[in-house]
């Protein structure tokens, strides 16, 4: 377990997965998640189990000091011999957003891979409108690296992808 100022980041267990779906199927979580709306939120419970207890196997449980579950943290695209990895970040708790939570989690969970893991680069990725992300990240230490022109189609027109980027200090 990972222990930070906000959060607390633990494996997840199957007693998060009715959390989890939840969120899935609340439409203004998937669309800023990933912008994959509405594709996210028709997703089967046992498409959300498959997702992060099968394929996703570093996908962890994101709580606040409390014990409380607000979301994922994670990393997929794990590259040994460059040694880099994408995070992935989602608060599902519509409450906790805007509070902080993220940027104190992926800055633990950044020094984590970087000392644990031996990680030398992380990167995330978002889309251009997703003005709340980009400033968690930036407040994190990510600083933005490319722009992948119309790379999402949300809600029938298209976004830009952003790119940022960390390197081990």
């Amino acid at each position: 377990m990972l222990v930070s100022q906000k959060t607390i980041i633990r494996p997840l267990e199957l007693g998060d997965l009715e959390t989890l779906y939840s969120w899935y199927l609340d439409s203004e979580f998937t669309y800023w998640q990933s912008g994959n709306w509405p594709e996210r939120m028709l997703m089967r419970r046992a498409e959300i189990e498959q997702l992060f207890f099968a394929e996703d196997p570093f996908r962890y449980a994101l709580l606040t000091q409390e014990g409380d579950l607000i979301g994922t943290i994670g990393f997929d695209q794990h590259n040994i011999p460059a040694r880099s990895a994408r995070l992935i970040l989602g608060i599902g708790d519509k409450a906790c957003w805007g509070q902080g939570y993220g940027t104190d989690a992926l800055m633990t969970f950044s020094e984590y891979l970087f000392d644990q893991w031996n990680l030398h680069r992380l990167s995330l990725e978002t889309f251009s409108g997703n003005l709340r992300a980009l400033r968690c990240y930036e407040k994190a230490g990510f600083q933005r690296e490319g722009l992948l022109k119309d790379a999402y189609f949300i809600r029938g027109r298209y976004d830009d992808g952003v790119i940022l980027g960390k390197i081990r200090p």
